[in-house]
């Protein structure tokens, strides 16, 4: 049986995160969590106290659309690593859960050891134009760590960059980076940024990181939403030198097309539990869900694909 290693991104209701590890936790999986400096790690070891599950030290403030969101993914690959893991490794936030068995997961994972589940195409097919331009040509500015609280400036607005400068919404060294003509470093590749991957790719992506650290990170820190456009433009940047990449698309089913529905993705409830249910046999996992919003969904789930007593 292949080992699984969930890196988990949570940053609210620990309740419902020791409930997410109840559901996959078996003798071949092991739990590396990245809690939001801006939520109190101390909530989630008290909720979650489990030798099969490492607390990150290095954590940070994640922002929405940030490269705050990357950094930390990169804390929990550099951890789980530092540790000697290997096997698949699985990238889920705090609001997914499983829509499978605990076993299909797993035999899943073992008979698509070689593969490589992430949205990977060409940023012209992912998003529009206006879209792709907001994402890659301008700078993303914050001005607090509040979602939505940023501003979007072109390369080399030196008349907005002083005013902001003057102002202290940004330091001396932004300023520069504002001023300085914008120089996109390599084809850039998009998509969903929760994945799937196996050991062998986990470990080169964390290698061409750290070789090319300083381009990567001068670009990346300053794009919109940077996280659904990192690890995939580094995987197509690995695939010049190994043409055997095995990737398939993303296990993670998302409701992104509902009508009349305020705020997408949809943040599922027990009405949905049909929908959830008749994923393909490729989908392992859903979001969002929010216990806070509606818990029974979660209970219908585990009736049907777990031993409901062994998580109350």
């Amino acid at each position: 049986m292949n080992k699984i290693i969930y890196l988990l991104m949570v940053h609210k209701n620990p309740k419902q995160v020791k409930r997410l590890i109840a559901r996959l936790k078996s003798d071949h999986s092991f739990f590396y969590v990245h809690v939001d400096l801006k939520s109190s790690i101390q909530e989630f070891k008290a909720a979650i106290n489990d030798s099969r599950v490492s607390f990150i030290e290095s954590r940070e403030d994640c922002i929405w659309g940030d490269f705050s969101q990357v950094k930390a993914t990169l804390n929990l690959i550099d951890a789980a690593l530092a540790d000697h893991q290997s096997g698949c490794f699985v990238l889920l936030s705090g609001e997914d859960y499983p829509v499978k068995s605990t076993n299909y997961i797993e035999d899943f994972y073992t008979e698509n050891a070689l593969k490589n589940f992430i949205e990977l195409d060409p940023i012209k097919k992912v998003w529009n134009e206006n879209e792709r331009t907001s994402r890659t040509d301008y700078y993303k500015i914050n001005y607090s760590n509040k979602r939505g609280n940023f501003i979007l400036l072109k390369p080399q607005s030196y008349k907005k960059a002083l005013r902001l400068l003057l102002k202290r919404k940004i330091n001396f060294s932004t300023f520069f980076d504002i001023i300085r003509k914008r120089h996109i470093p390599f084809p850039l590749y998009g998509g969903s940024n929760w994945w799937s991957l196996n050991y062998e790719i986990l470990k080169a992506i964390q290698s061409f990181v750290k070789e090319n650290r300083t381009v990567l990170f001068t670009y990346f820190k300053y794009v919109k939403c940077c996280d659904e456009l990192f690890f995939q433009t580094i995987i197509k940047l690995l695939e010049k030198n190994n043409s055997n990449i095995n990737y398939q698309p993303i296990l993670t089913y998302v409701n992104w097309t509902r009508e009349n529905y305020d705020n997408l993705p949809v943040i599922f409830n027990q009405d949905d539990f049909a929908e959830l249910t008749s994923q393909g046999d490729n989908k392992l996992f859903a979001r969002k869900f929010d216990c806070t919003y509606d818990e029974k969904i979660l209970d219908l789930l585990d009736e049907k694909f777990h031993n409901v007593n062994s998580l109350k």
